[in-house]
């Protein structure tokens, strides 16, 4: 991990979260444990490098429901948008 810089003191990134079905299934099945642990490193990595991150896999942290995905792993607009309402303004 690097130390934090000019270059990325405005940078965002953003993580878009799962279907709550795709999230749950996921998180009952050990090998996809690994999504979490992707998260906590992206974490931990935007941290240290001076990079905003928004967002979350899990669709609960935002109170995301199906009806807010038109499939598995697609969000209709008010995914990004409460998103970034909710970290930005």
């Amino acid at each position: 991990m690097g130390t934090t810089n000019t270059c990325t003191q405005n940078l965002i990134e953003r993580i878009m979260p799962y279907h709550p079905l795709t999230d749950k299934l996921l998180m009952q099945n050990n090998r996809y444990h690994i999504v979490k642990d992707v998260e906590d490193y992206l974490s931990r990595y935007a941290s240290h490098s001076g990079i905003r991150l928004i967002g979350f896999y899990n669709p609960s942290k935002y109170g995301f429901r199906n009806e807010d995905f038109y499939n598995g792993m697609h969000s209709r607009k008010v995914v990004p948008c409460k998103i970034i309402k909710d970290e930005l303004c």
